[in-house]
C-alpha cells in the first residue's frame, strides 16, 4: 500500500521545485531590468551634474554661469529623455566652489500582477573649484 502511493507521487517534486523556481525567477526577470534602469538614470544624473558644474566654473562671467549650465542641462536631455531639473549654488570667484544639483523624476514602476508601484525621485551633485588664478588681471 505505501509503494502505491509512493508510485503515484512520483515526479511530484520535480514539479514541486519548478513551480517554486519559477515563482523565483519571473519576478527576478522583471527586477533586474527595473534595477538596470534606475542605474543608468542615476549615471545620467552625475555626468549631467559635472558637465554643468564645470561649464558654470569655466564661464567668463558670472551672468554666463547659469545659460552655460543649462546648455550642458539641454544636451543630457537630448540624450536621455530624462526631465532634468538643475539648481546651482556658489560663486565666480578666485577659489570658491560651485556646485550642480540635477534631479529627475523616473517613471512609475510597473510589475506585472502588482501593478503600478511609483516613482522615484533621483538627484546628483557634484561641485567643482572655481579657478584660483581666474580673477587676476591679465598682465
Amino acid at each position: 500500500m505505501i509503494r502505491q502511493r509512493l508510485a503515484a507521487e512520483h515526479g511530484d517534486g520535480v514539479v514541486s521545485a519548478l513551480l517554486l523556481l519559477a515563482g523565483v525567477l519571473l519576478p527576478l526577470f522583471f527586477l533586474i531590468p527595473l534595477a538596470a534602469r534606475l542605474e543608468l538614470a542615476q549615471l545620467t544624473l552625475q555626468q549631467t551634474a559635472r558637465d554643468a558644474a564645470r561649464a558654470a566654473s569655466e564661464a567668463a562671467t558670472p551672468p554666463l554661469a547659469l545659460p552655460a549650465a543649462q546648455a550642458a542641462l539641454a544636451r543630457a536631455r537630448a540624450s536621455s529623455r530624462l526631465p532634468l531639473q538643475l539648481s546651482l549654488r556658489g560663486s565666480l570667484i578666485r577659489g570658491a566652489t560651485i556646485s550642480a544639483t540635477v534631479s529627475a523624476p523616473t517613471e512609475p514602476l510597473t510589475l506585472p500582477g502588482l501593478g503600478s508601484v511609483g516613482g522615484i525621485r533621483l538627484s546628483s551633485t557634484a561641485t567643482v573649484p572655481v579657478d584660483r588664478y581666474r580673477s587676476l588681471p591679465a598682465p
